[in-house]
């Protein structure tokens, strides 16, 4: 800024409302010198600090423990790119990363604006892929952020942000209305297995005791089949598991294991030593028992007075259990042993008829001694 001094020889101050005062001006000196133009330069300085608005959710957390094993601070990374209004990349000043917290939020580096960046700025935020829980399917869709920063003029820099789910940089720069949302969500999801217990036509087969294992034979998961599908959500991915009968409903015959695993991308894969295929529903089907047999318990402890299997939503913290390097903590889970029982019923069976005849034999016996004292 300049300003022009006019200064004259006169000393003392010009008061319109005291005549008896005489007009002087400002006596400037440079290098000694008086002059009467100078030079004086403001400096006029404005900055802002900008910390944007972020919530990070993973579906289906409500189940179990899964919410405290996997909301923890830091859980979940992120990571910013910056562009021009061209759609171009360009380099920021500064880098800026996110992370969330347990509470779902998500804490961002704060951005620093200064005079220089009044103008619009355009973000694209992405989730970090890199040291994923290798239960949660990483399936959140980038966020773009729009930031119009001000100059107020009086000392402050103002700014207005917008964000929308877009893919697209340059889409969401022509367009930055659709995909709208209030702040920086980003939503992913725990994996998850559908499985159908059926019979030989196709219908859904209630009652049947299941158990889903790990490779090393432990429960991860167990339910009572429905009509309905059942499903199991937090299997982690690229793990082989092994769908078992424990015990088929009255009436049907057991049926074979059937095992599979979870992709990177969540697709269910069912498979045996000679093929694989990829399944929306494992559906394992109980063919009708020709004799009407009683249907062997092959899991350890399970029988007829065992109800705690019975409901359907009684699963296992699946993910706990990895965490926990397959240990069998606070009974969580437990090796499926298969075995027939039949041979010691059939041997209680014989015992208690034995003991029912031969104390039939005691009291002929007696009776037959009184009939001859008669």
């Amino acid at each position: 800024v300049e300003y022009g001094v006019n200064a004259d020889d006169n000393e003392g101050v010009n008061d319109p409302n005291d005549p008896s005062l005489i007009s002087s001006g400002a006596r400037v000196f440079v290098d000694g010198k008086a002059n009467y133009e100078a030079e004086f330069v403001n400096t006029y300085k404005a900055e802002v600090n900008l910390e944007l608005k972020g919530e990070k959710e993973v579906e289906n957390l409500s189940l179990n423990n899964f919410k405290n094993n996997i909301m923890k601070d830091g859980a979940f990374r992120f990571s910013f790119k910056e562009f021009d209004k061209s759609g171009k990349e360009i380099k920021s000043k500064e880098e800026i990363f996110g992370k969330s917290l347990s509470d779902g939020s998500i804490l961002f580096d704060a951005i620093h604006y200064t005079l220089q960046d009044v103008g619009t700025h355009y973000y694209q935020i992405t989730e970090d892929i890199d040291n994923q829980i290798n239960n949660v399917l990483y399936t959140a869709k980038p966020v773009c952020a729009k930031v119009v920063v001000k100059n107020e003029g009086d000392g402050n820099l103002s700014t207005e942000v917008s964000y929308a789910r877009n893919a697209d940089i340059k889409d969401f720069i022509s367009n930055n209305e659709s995909g709208k949302l209030e702040k920086a969500e980003f939503v992913n999801k725990l994996t998850e297995v559908k499985i159908k217990k059926i019979t030989e036509d196709g219908s859904g087969l209630a009652g049947a005791k299941m158990a889903i294992l790990n490779k090393k034979g432990k429960v991860v998961f167990r339910f009572t089949s429905e009509v309905k599908e059942t499903v199991c959500y937090g299997l982690l991915k690229d793990v082989e598991y092994t769908l078992h009968e424990v015990k088929a409903p009255k009436g049907y015959e057991l049926a074979d294991d059937i095992n599979f695993k979870i992709d990177e991308k969540g697709n269910v894969h069912i498979f045996n030593e000679k093929k694989s295929k990829k399944v929306e529903t494992v559906k394992m089907t109980d063919k009708k028992s020709v004799n009407s047999k009683k249907s062997k318990d092959k899991a350890d402890g399970d029988n007829d007075e065992d109800d705690d299997d019975d409901n359907p939503e009684d699963t296992l913290d699946a993910h706990r259990h990895k965490r926990d390097n397959d240990k069998d903590e606070n009974n969580e889970s437990r090796t499926v042993e298969t075995g027939d029982n039949s041979r010691i019923a059939l041997m209680l069976v014989i015992f208690i008829m034995s003991g029912s005849a031969n104390a039939y034999l005691l009291r002929s016996k007696r009776r037959n001694k009184k009939s001859i004292k008669k």
